[in-house]
C-alpha cells in the first residue's frame, strides 16, 4: 500500500491559515510546560495524551483508513488521554487536600470541596482506564502514536504545527530512542496478544518503526512503514485479524519491553545495596571483636 502522503507536503492550501495558526498556538501553549528540569517527561506525557491531529488523521486516511475507523481511533485515544488527565487531576487534588488539611490549615469547607473533586476525578479515571484495557483498543492508540512519530521524525514534516513545537525535542537521541522504543514495544505486544504469537517472534509494525527510526530521512522507508501501519490500523479498528508485517530489512530489529531495563537496574541496585550491607555488617562485627 503506497504512502500517498509521502510526496505531498502539508502546504497552507491543505488547511486554512486560521486553522493552522490555531493549531500552532495550541501546540505552542502546550509546549510551554516542556521547559525546565522536567521538560522531557512533561513533553512525553503531552505527546502521549494529545488526541490525533489533523495531519495524523490525514496520513492514515490517505492510505486507506476509512472515516469510521478514524473515529474509533480518536475515541480510543480520547479515552486513554482522559484516564491519564483525570488521574493527574485526582493526584493533584489529593495532594492539595492534604496540604490544606495538615500544612496550610485552611478552613475545613475548602478541604471538603477539593477532596470530593479528587475522588470524582479518580473514579472517572478508573472508568476510562477500564474501557481502554483491551489489547485492540491499546493497539489503536499505539497506531495513532506511531503516526505521530512518523511525522515528528520525518524531516519533510518539519513545518507542520506539531513538529514546529515538539520536533526539536527529538534531536536528543536519548529522548528519541525512548519514545520510539516505547511505541514499538506497545505495537509488538498488543499485536502478539491479538494474533496469539509470542512477542519475541517479531514481524510486527513495531520492528518496522525501529527500522524507520534508524534513518527517517530515507524517502524509501516512510511509504513502507505507513502502508503496513494503515493496514494494521484498519484491521484493528474493524475487528479483523491482525496482519503480520513480513518485511525482511526490519527482521534484524527486535522490540523489548522498557520494563526489562528498569527491572535490571532495580535488581542491580538492590543487589548492590544488599551486598554492601552484608560487607559492612561483617566488618563491624570483626572490628568489635578486635577492639575487645
Amino acid at each position: 500500500m503506497p504512502d500517498t502522503a509521502a510526496d505531498k507536503p502539508f502546504a497552507r492550501q491543505d488547511k486554512s491559515d486560521w486553522t493552522r495558526q490555531f493549531h500552532l498556538s495550541l501546540y505552542r501553549m502546550l509546549g510551554w510546560h516542556s521547559r525546565g528540569i522536567l521538560g522531557s517527561s512533561l513533553t512525553a506525557l503531552t505527546l502521549m495524551t494529545l488526541p490525533p491531529t489533523p495531519e495524523e488523521r490525514q496520513l492514515l486516511a490517505g492510505n486507506g483508513v476509512s472515516r469510521a475507523q478514524l473515529k474509533r481511533i480518536s475515541l480510543a485515544a480520547f479515552r486513554q488521554a482522559g484516564a491519564v488527565t483525570l488521574g493527574a487531576l485526582a493526584l493533584i487534588g489529593t495532594l492539595l487536600a492534604f496540604q490544606f488539611q495538615y500544612l496550610a490549615k485552611v478552613p475545613v469547607p475548602v478541604v471538603r470541596l477539593v477532596l470530593p473533586f479528587a475522588l470524582l476525578a479518580a473514579a472517572g479515571s478508573a472508568v476510562l482506564a477500564m474501557a481502554s484495557l483491551s489489547p485492540r483498543t491499546r493497539l489503536l492508540v499505539s497506531a495513532a502514536r506511531c503516526a505521530r512519530l512518523i511525522l515528528l521524525l520525518d524531516p519533510r514534516a518539519a513545518q507542520q504545527p506539531l513538529s514546529l513545537e515538539f520536533g526539536p525535542h527529538f534531536a536528543n537521541p536519548v529522548f528519541r530512542r525512548r519514545r520510539v522504543a516505547g511505541v514499538a514495544w506497545a505495537l509488538t505486544r498488543d499485536s502478539a496478544r491479538l494474533t496469539g504469537n509470542p512477542a519475541t517472534d517479531g514481524m510486527t509494525v513495531g520492528e518496522l518503526l525501529l527500522w524507520f527510526a534508524e534513518t527517517p530521512a530515507d524517502r524509501r522507508r516512510r511509504p513502507v512503514l505507513v502502508g503496513y501501519l494503515a493496514e494494521l490500523t484498519a484491521a484493528a479498528a474493524s475487528g479483523a485479524p491482525i496482519p503480520s508485517a513480513q518485511f525482511a530489512p526490519a527482521a534484524r530489529f527486535r522490540t523489548r519491553s522498557p520494563r526489562e531495563a528498569a527491572l535490571r537496574r532495580l535488581r542491580t541496585l538492590v543487589g548492590g545495596a544488599l551486598t554492601t550491607g552484608i560487607v559492612l555488617a561483617v566488618l563491624t562485627a570483626l572490628l568489635r571483636l578486635w577492639i575487645r
